[in-house]
Order: C-alpha cells, then structure tokens, then sequence
C-alpha cells in the first residue's frame, strides 16, 4: 500500500501574513516587485492608475506580450526541451506532450495563419474546443498576435454560441471535429454553422482540426453561415510562424462570458498585465508551483479555473501542465485523478467538490487510492462551490494533507486561502462568502470561526480581478470599485450595529431578570422582545444617498438594479449590461 507522507516544504506560518502586510502596508511598491518577475517590452513604472477612480488601471505604462510570457522566454532561458503540456485522453487512450520548443512552434505557426486571414492586434477569435491540446494552441496564438480570445465551452448549444459570436464579433471562429463523451461523441461542426447562420455577425473564417471518429465533414459544413470553411492542419502546414506583438498591460487578452443563468450572458473582459503578474504570483506563492514540477488542474478550459490554471499560469511559471479529458469518475474508475498524480508526478492538484463527492460514492474506502503512489502530491485544492465537512474529512482523511479551499467568482480568477492560513483577512473591497446567509462582515467572521466549510476571506490579489465587461458601453467599458468607499460601508454598518446590539443584549438580560416590583398574578402580558437586526430594513444606514438597496444586503442577488451608487455592496459586488 502506497503511504502519503505529509508535505516537507511548507513556508513559514506567517509567510503569507508577511506579504499581506506589505501589501497593505507598500502596494505600489509590492506590485511593482511582483511585477518583475514578467518580462515586459516596456517595464511598468506604476502599479495602479487611480488618476480616474472608480476606473483603475494596472501597470498603465507597461507592455508586454503574454504569449511570450508563456512560452518564448523558456525557450530563450535554455528551456526548450522541458515539458510544457501533457495531454492525457482517458477518451482516446492516448497521452501526447509538448515540449517548450515544440509548443512555442506550434503556437507561432497557428498565429501565422490568423494573421494570414486578417486577424491582428484587437481583433476577436473565438474558441470552440474541447479538451484537446488544441484549446491551448489557439489562446496562446491569438494572445501572441495581441488579438483577443472568446472560449466557449464545448457543452453549449448553437443558440448559445450564436449570443456570444454576436456579442464578441469575431472575425474567425477556431473548433474541430467534436468532443468525446465516455457514451456519446458530440458533433461540433453542426453546432457552429447553425451558430453562424443564427447570428447577426458575419464570421469570415471557420478554421477546423480533424479529430478521427465524426460523422461530419468539413465538406459537409462548407459554406454554411457564410464563412469560408478551411482545414486547420493544411492553414497551420502553409503559414509562416508569427513573431509576438507587444500590447499595453491594459489591453484586454481574452473575454469569457457567464453562463447566462442570470440573463444574458456578460463578457467578462481581462487585461494582460494584471492578469500575467498576479496570476504568476499565484503559482509561486499560494499554489507553489514552479519549473520543472507539475499542476494538474481538473476543469475545462471554458470556465475561468481552466484559463487560469490549466493555460496561463503554469505556462507562466515555467511549469508543466497537466490537461485531462476525461471525468472523475467511470473514465474508466474513480481513480482516474490518482492515476494522473503518479503517471505524471503532480505536485499540486486542483479539482471541484462535485468531483471529490462523485469519487467518494464511488469508492468510498478509497481502494483505489490505494493502489497508486501519490509521493509527488504536495497540495490539493478545491473550488468553484462549497466543499461539504464530511467530504473534506474524507480526502484529506485519505491523502493524509489538507485540502486548500479556493474562492471563485465570474469576475475574478480562483485565488487560493494560502499553502498556510485556512482563514485570513486581506484587504478592503473585495469580500468572498461562501454561505450565502453571510449578510454582514460580523456576521461571516462569525460563520468563518465557528461553523466548518463556511470561510470569509478578503481578496489579496487584486490585478486578477476583472474590472469591466465586454461590450456594455460601446465596444468595452470600464466599471471598477470603490475601496475607499466599501470601507467607509462597512465601517458605518459596524457603528450602526453597534447600539441595536448592546440595546437587544441589554433587554434580552431584563428578560431574564424578573423586576422585585412585578407579581406572579399580573396577567398584563410582557412586550415583544425587540429582535436583533442584521442589516436589514430601513434601519440599515445607506452608502450613498439614492441607493435603493440596504448595505450588505443579500449579496447574491442583487445583479440587476443599475441605479446603484459605485459605494453600494451589490453594486461592487456585480457588474451588468
């Protein structure tokens, strides 16, 4: 039986703390430091560009290309023979891996031919694939050419993908053959050209790569939507390979839209350079990840854990990345992500609790685990919902470390809670509850210390975040928010806290106490207990005047009312058309 010894390398117990403070303490300066471990065309001089507050900007002055962040700086380092992607197919059985060199070639030769069909700096591409190492060549070749990329899950329908190819407008479309279901295969080229001929946008170009098994042709789909339909493989054969265009930091680098389960779906929109260096941050510091070890992150490359985790990041990190098509469970067994740990030497694992609940039924006693040496695991993470006690008890029961919880929203990347600290408090502005009955700041630090799975944490890494959305404002426009006035928030709430408390503790003590006065045979019957209020009704301070909602009110549903102040919660916590 394999034994998981516990992680050697854990960083002193106040490590992240110690960077929180300085953050807080010098956050030019901290930024401008992390900043350095990007290459930049132009180094940034600033960090943050509050000259338009609520409207910031990171890194203002700096340029870069992230594609060569990615790859072409391994390359020039003397790295070019490590292994930058593993792609192992539970589907097809097969495991291919690129190298650095072999990677950067294949990502050149792809931009190569955008660039022959038009495509260039600013110009939208949207990506239609599933988890195939094509996923990554293609958002890697449209960032090398500055372009902006638009991936859409697999899984959507043509309605789907018609909405987002009218809101993006893209100029060419980049998919194949279909996706591989452990009972089913899922025909792509049918779902994009009724797309095509459902949106009001013109998509000039269709490129597909031929994936073995698929009903449809590319002859079949030829002409439909009025794009030109063209072979992936014969385009990349005949291209020249492209060099990198450089890009302000503040240029956006991809959109990705919601999944439209609120409305329409909104195109959240990041930049280049907050994005690079905070997310190369991340993998040193929280997910301690670097050259030569491996991340295997289980998601899909439509979401936003799948941008981050399974393409920037450990590219940006000189790291190997792990990309799995295929499911927790039945592709074959429940032990499919501890085969992928000790066939490919993974150090940090990241998965959702959906994943973690589906192999518990499976294999409950965890047999399966058994039978594979998972030595190499230093981290395990888990994200993207709340990950329940008993089923946290039972992996980190079998792995023998803890499981990392990590918070996620549509309008950020996944930021872990530190290798260190389960629960810690950062910075003002940017709050993250996983109990949606958290209705105020006490009342979280309540859940977080008291009730297990429920954990506040206040956003470190704030270049990560999305500040605006595609296209709600002429082409893209910006809407960020307001620290200063988020603090003044929840300060005002705590003071007006504060009396209704003390007033309810002090009637809930006369309650208890009978007066000397009073008779055993009074039938006048007592007044209500007033309740404690949290928050709620017309009692509850407003940010600003005109606001209509109640401070921390209802977090979560608050997406809609555009009257909002910047200094509203739900204002700063949602963004919308």
């Amino acid at each position: 039986m394999a034994t998981h010894d516990a992680p050697t390398e854990d960083r002193p117990s106040g490590a992240y703390a110690d960077a929180h403070a300085r953050s807080l303490r010098d956050p030019e300066g901290f930024w401008l430091d992390a900043a350095r471990a990007i290459d930049w065309t132009v180094a940034p001089t600033r960090a943050l560009d509050d000259s338009a507050a609520p409207l910031y900007r990171w890194f203002p002055d700096g340029e870069l290309n992230t594609a060569f962040n990615c790859l072409d700086r391994h390359v020039e380092a003397g790295r070019g023979d490590a292994v930058a992607l593993i792609h192992d197919s539970a589907m097809t059985g097969e495991v291919t891996r690129y190298t650095y060199a072999e990677l950067t070639d294949a990502v050149a030769r792809l931009a190569g031919a955008l660039a022959a069909r038009g495509v260039g700096k600013g110009d939208r591409v949207l990506v239609y694939l599933p988890m195939i190492p094509q996923a990554h060549i293609a958002m890697l070749a449209c960032a090398r050419l500055g372009a902006v990329h638009s991936v859409v899950f697999g899984g959507f329908a043509p309605r789907e993908l018609a909405s987002r190819i009218d809101d993006a407008a893209p100029d060419v479309v980049l998919t194949c053959s279909g996706g591989i279901e452990p009972k089913r295969r899922v025909e792509y080229l049918p779902a994009v050209a009724e797309a095509l001929e459902t949106a009001a946008h013109p998509v000039r170009t269709v490129l597909v790569h031929h994936r073995e098994g698929f009903e449809t042709a590319l002859a079949d789909a030829d002409g439909r939507g009025g794009a030109s339909w063209e072979d992936w493989g014969e385009a990349v054969a005949a291209a020249e390979p492209a060099d990198c265009v450089p890009v302000q930091a503040t240029d956006p680098l991809y959109v990705l839209y919601t999944s439209g389960t609120t409305g329409k779906p909104k195109g959240v929109v990041r930049d280049n350079g907050g994005h690079a260096v905070a997310l190369r941050w991340t993998m040193e510091h929280i997910y301690d990840v670097g050259p030569g070890q491996a991340m295997c992150t289980a998601s899909d490359v439509g979401w936003v854990v799948g941008h981050s985790y399974i393409v920037y990041g450990p590219l940006l990190a000189g790291a190997t990345t792990v990309m799995y098509e295929g499911k927790p469970v039945g592709t074959p067994d429940a032990g499919a992500f501890w085969r992928l740990i000790e066939d490919h030497g993974v150090r940090s694992f990241f998965t959702a609790p959906t994943a973690l609940r589906a192999i518990r039924r499976a294999d409950p006693e965890g047999e399966l685990l058994q039978a594979h040496d998972l030595s190499s695991l230093r981290h395990f993470f888990a994200a993207g919902e709340r990950l329940d006690p008993e089923t946290q008890r039972w992996i980190e029961g079998l792995l023998g470390m803890p499981v990392r919880l990590v918070e996620t929203h549509a309008t950020s990347a996944p930021l872990a809670m530190g290798v260190l600290d389960p629960v810690i408090a950062l910075p003002p502005g940017f709050l993250a509850l996983h109990d949606r009955r958290a209705r105020d700041l006490a009342l979280a630090h309540e859940l977080a210390h008291h009730r297990g799975g429920d954990l506040l944490v206040n956003i470190l890494v704030q270049p990560l975040f999305a500040l605006h959305w595609w296209n709600p404002l002429g082409r893209y426009g910006w809407l960020a928010l307001r620290r200063d006035q988020e603090a003044a928030c929840d300060a005002r709430v705590m003071a007006a806290r504060a009396p209704a408390d003390r007033a309810a503790s002090a009637q809930a003590s006369r309650s208890r106490s009978p007066s000397p006065s009073s008779s055993p045979r009074r039938s006048t019957s007592p007044s209500p207990r007033p309740r404690a209020r949290r928050n709620r009704g017309s009692s509850t301070p407003r940010p600003d005047d005109g606001c209509p909602h109640q401070v921390h009110d209802a977090v979560f549903s608050c997406m809609k009312r555009s009257t909002c102040s910047p200094g509203c919660r739900a204002f700063s916590r949602f963004f919308w058309r």
